[in-house]
């Protein structure tokens, strides 16, 4: 996430945390749900929390602090989340689009289409129909022969 000051007040931005993560920035000082039923509060030792509220009731995404960080911070982060033989990233197929109305993503073989009040969870039936899924709900381009290497039996 990036911490945003503008006009002497704080945002987050956060556009790497998956389906659930907000699409505008967040000011962090506001407490009250937006639009999006998002909430930051604050919690304990100066932390932070992001939630968002489902089904009327809050669930927490993560916790955050307020200082300052470098990029060798972030550097054994990255690597278990990208690099380390057991990351999620490196074993799964995962693809995530947020839309103004709906969370697409696809984790493995199962494609979600998340909207405020409703989720379909599809099972992706072969290579032919992943390549479908991508190509047309993903506006991606990308050939069967991908899809052969993607699609894990």
């Amino acid at each position: 996430m990036t911490l945003l000051e503008l006009n002497g007040e704080n945002y987050i931005i956060d556009v790497g945390f998956g389906s659930m993560c907000p699409t505008t920035p967040l000011k962090i000082d506001s407490q009250e749900i937006n639009a999006k039923n998002y909430r930051i509060t604050k919690h304990k030792n100066s932390n932070y929390q992001l939630e968002i509220f489902k089904n009327n009731k809050p669930f927490v995404l993560y916790t955050f602090d307020l200082n300052h960080y470098t990029q060798s911070d972030c550097f054994i982060g990255n690597f278990y989340s990208s690099k380390h033989p057991k990351a999620v990233f490196v074993n799964n197929l995962v693809i995530s689009l947020i839309k103004e109305d709906v969370n697409l993503s696809i984790r493995n073989k199962h494609y979600h289409k998340i909207s405020k009040n409703h989720t379909e969870i599809i099972e992706i039936k072969d290579y032919n129909h992943l390549c479908s899924i991508i190509n047309d709900d993903f506006a991606m381009s990308i050939s069967i022969d991908e899809c052969k290497v993607l699609f894990v039996e």
